[in-house]
């Protein structure tokens, strides 16, 4: 996957706050609330980001509404691993909690649908797990499900221009899956 971006032969690996911002800036650009969590420079190298998916939605736990950005707040971070050899090798970490709407006729949920996404992009998915149980992001879903995703020797600004597009393909079928149900006041491919 990627091995036109590997660091190490001819490339260096290197995540420093400068990056961090540009990584920042790069999912700012669709989630305006991105922020930066840690810079490299305070955290051993790692940059963690993070940004509100949907701030209008409001889950519900057994039927409590709740506010917990847990179920909201997608998070990212890159880092150089050293592999067994020394090699210094770009890594990047993806995790995010999406509504699973079941698919109709025969079609995917929409996390399914999202994981293949990820593939497709050359994203490895790492896996699929269900959140608490009782939890709903909206009437129709089977629970909120996190995902997570990874790459290795994928340069930080190609996972993250990859991740932008699998996350604007989950919102926009999201949003075609509430469509017609009273559900869809709000949910769009700019505010899911």
């Amino acid at each position: 996957m990627y091995s036109n971006n590997k660091c190490g032969k001819g490339g260096k690996c290197v995540v420093d706050d400068a990056l961090a911002e540009e990584l920042a800036a790069q999912f700012r650009r669709v989630f305006k609330d991105t922020r930066i969590v840690t810079l490299p420079s305070e955290n051993e190298g790692v940059a963690l980001i993070a940004f509100l998916v949907d701030e209008s939605r409001v889950p519900t736990f057994n039927g409590l509404r709740i506010k917990s950005q847990l179920f909201r707040t997608a998070f990212y971070s890159t880092e150089c691993a050293k592999d067994q050899n020394g090699q210094r090798r770009y890594t990047n970490f993806f995790q995010i909690a999406f509504p699973d709407i079941p698919g109709r006729n025969g079609e995917q949920s929409t996390v399914e649908a999202y994981a293949d996404e990820l593939e497709r992009l050359g994203i490895h998915e790492e896996s699929v797990i269900a959140t608490w149980t009782g939890t709903k992001g909206i009437e129709i879903d089977a629970g909120f499900k996190f995902v997570s995703s990874s790459g290795t020797d994928v340069k930080p600004q190609v996972f993250v221009k990859k991740t932008i597009e699998g996350l604007l393909f989950m919102i926009n079928l999201i949003a075609e899956r509430v469509k017609g149900t009273g559900l869809d006041d709000g949910v769009d491919g700019a505010d899911y």
